[in-house]
């Protein structure tokens, strides 16, 4: 059943990339004529998709789309220079049967550059991470310099002669490449995920049809940037609102909710996952995506009657509209013993049990917003976390047992 669901996930994710897949197919396959003023015409609208893809890039800084983006470039150019210039078929340029052999090997070194996560206000091992991930795209860039130094010298050497079947290895290479992303979307099916697989799908396509069909190559080229441009318009804007990981609203949709829809009186909850670093540092941010969306899964079973936010990767924000603080305090304790007494599996050899820290607190007259609410709220949790780790803190409740005490 799981697996079921996850294939409808995927097939869901797929409707946008699928279609211009479709598309461009239909319309190569309805063209079998080279009109140069159709490949001139698409060439063009090649370079300004790609120019806006990368514009876009500059401000939303993902790497992985912008490592794809600048290949894509780079073999279009490769391919068509080899056969404008070339005396011979293209199938049979040595040049282009490289290509061939190692375009599903960069497709598999960009499809594992990590996506490109927020981590400038984050702490000290969250900027570890980055460093890591910036580590690892270093070493994929070396890789691609490095192939294309062995592809050089071995052409100038005069390794130039290569057999027939050098292009059908790497035509097997790329069937392998595709099944396994169409594995890796249908485990782990999402908008970027399946748009990545439909464009190398096409990628795929049309640099193995460029030999026989020259608008079948240009034009598959310019569908592949279409998905790529599409997808990063459409991540952004559902980004904007929505956290990609877990669907819960964003800290952008909280600002939005708080000038907007909340009442005058109204109370506050977040929490941290405890040692959050930790684990993003073994397991990964694979991984840790997923179990957060598992605590998530966890917690929305209580069916709490709140918004829920996702502020930072390892808080979330509960705001309850009609639950005074005492009824919030204790659905947030129950919140917490849930997590506690929950194992997490995230494979057969990873089962974890995690903790996490509920702070509430109802919104004062002295508050202007829910911001400052949050803003009162982490001032005064940041001085007692050492001590509160894995417990629920209320200042109110906390000042009711003081005054009790004195009495």
């Amino acid at each position: 059943m799981q697996i079921l669901i996850k294939l409808l996930g995927s097939i869901k994710a797929s409707y946008l990339p699928a279609f211009i897949t479709l598309a461009v197919v239909f319309f190569c396959t309805v063209n079998t004529t080279s009109n140069p003023l159709q490949l001139s015409v698409s060439n063009i609208w090649f370079y300004i998709i790609c120019l806006c893809n990368l514009i876009f890039l500059f401000f939303s800084k993902n790497s992985k789309t912008l490592f794809f983006t600048l290949f894509i470039v780079v073999l279009y150019i490769c391919i068509s220079k080899i056969a404008s210039s070339s005396n011979i078929p293209l199938m049979f340029h040595p040049l282009y049967q490289w290509i061939c052999l190692l375009l599903p090997i960069n497709l598999f070194l960009i499809k594992n550059i990590p996506d490109t996560v927020d981590l400038s206000l984050t702490d000290t091992g969250r900027k570890k991470l980055s460093k890591k991930y910036s580590l690892r795209n270093f070493y994929i860039l070396c890789a691609f310099l490095l192939q294309a130094t062995i592809v050089e010298n071995f052409y100038i050497s005069g390794f130039n002669n290569l057999p027939e079947s050098f292009s059908l290895i790497g035509f097997m290479f790329s069937v392998v490449f595709l099944i396994y992303l169409l594995i890796f979307i249908s485990i782990y099916p999402s908008v970027k995920n399946n748009a990545f697989f439909f464009a190398s799908l096409l990628i795929l396509w049309g640099t193995f049809a460029a030999a026989s069909s020259p608008f079948s190559f240009s034009f598959s080229f310019l569908g592949a940037v279409f998905i790529i441009f599409t997808e990063n318009i459409d991540f952004s804007l559902s980004n904007y609102f929505r956290d990609d990981v877990t669907g819960v609203y964003s800290a952008n949709s909280f600002k939005k909710h708080d000038a907007k829809k909340f009442p005058p009186k109204y109370t506050v909850a977040f929490f941290y996952i405890d040692n959050y670093n930790k684990i993003l540092n073994f397991f990964g941010q694979t991984q840790t995506n997923k179990l957060t969306k598992m605590v998530i899964k966890r917690i929305s079973s209580l069916n709490l009657p709140a918004l829920t936010y996702r502020l930072r990767p390892d808080e979330f924000c509960f705001v309850f509209f009609d639950t005074d603080v005492r009824q919030a305090y204790e659905l947030i304790e129950e919140m917490r013993r849930l997590v506690a007494c929950t194992e997490f599996v995230l494979s057969s050899k990873k089962i974890l049990k995690i903790t996490i820290t509920p702070v509430v607190s109802e919104k004062r007259r002295s508050d202007a917003d829910a911001f400052a609410v949050l803003m009162r709220m982490h001032e005064n949790f940041y001085q007692k976390y050492k001590f509160t780790q894995n417990m629920t803190f209320c200042e109110e409740m906390e000042n009711m047992k003081k005054n009790k005490a004195k009495r």
